[in-house]
């Protein structure tokens, strides 16, 4: 089991305010030099792990992607990342026509600790994803995203029931936050999910007003935050530096 999972799940318990969240800094460079220079940003700031928006990268064809991915292997040493893929309706700039290929190639370079799998799409797909993901050793996690608004409570349960039901070992639930019932409503979600569901959580309310929810993720029974060393992957992202000396001084 990987390190950050272990420490989740077996070692610490993430309602304890003694304990931190793991801090996870996107890299999103648009070709091979920006994205290692992200890279090489991003490891000296010593996140606890890292995600690759790989839909950022411009020329995603095979030879392109296993370029990129020869920078992984160069740069990653002694810390797990994420690979996500991220599809234009949750919010990214992936192709549906290359979601399969390329989150199965992701898997089967051995580089990625952890595959981003987003649930809202086809049945048989989502399982194929997440069937050849665990024959690989790759822990999922399955991701909703709303940028529009947060939808009712019974909604944001069912997704994340359905998270773990379709073998996520981590769910994530990010949404966009109106007004200020919205971030009591997801609070109070979080805490029924934690109660019922056997898996690590990310609960993430995005935009400025939902900047509480990155700062403190604890407060809404989050495993993980994601930090920003340069660019923002998603809105309401702090930078590194200010989200460490937040929680540490917390």
């Amino acid at each position: 089991m990987l390190f950050p999972l272990k420490r989740l799940t077996e070692e610490v318990d993430i309602l304890d305010p003694s304990n931190k969240p793991l801090i996870c800094i996107p890299v999103m460079g648009e070709d091979i030099e920006e994205l290692e220079e992200e890279l090489i940003n991003a490891l000296e700031k010593r996140p606890d792990l890292l995600e690759w928006r790989a839909d950022h990268l411009k020329d995603i064809k095979r030879d392109a992607l296993l370029d990129a991915m020869e920078l992984f292997h160069k740069h990653l040493k002694g810390i797990d990342c994420i690979f996500t893929y991220r599809t234009v309706r949750e919010g990214g700039f992936g192709k549906e026509e290359d979601y399969l290929e390329i989150l199965k190639a992701a898997a089967d370079s051995g580089l990625f600790s952890y595959i981003d799998v987003e649930m809202r799409r086809d049945n048989l797909l989502v399982s194929d994803i997440v069937e050849h993901a665990h024959r690989n050793h790759i822990k999922v996690i399955a991701s909703w995203h709303d940028f529009n608004h947060t939808p009712l409570d019974m909604e944001l349960v069912r997704n994340g029931f359905y998270g773990e039901a379709i073998g996520g070992d981590i769910v994530k639930i990010a949404v966009m936050p109106l007004k200020d019932t919205d971030l009591s409503r997801l609070k109070k979600v979080s805490e029924d999910l934690s109660r019922n569901v056997d898996v690590p959580l990310i609960i993430i309310a995005m935009g400025e007003a939902g900047k509480i929810s990155r700062l403190d993720p604890l407060s809404f029974n989050s495993c993980m935050t994601f930090a920003t060393a340069g660019k923002a992957s998603a809105p309401g992202q702090i930078h590194i530096d200010q989200l460490r000396s937040h929680i540490n001084g917390a």
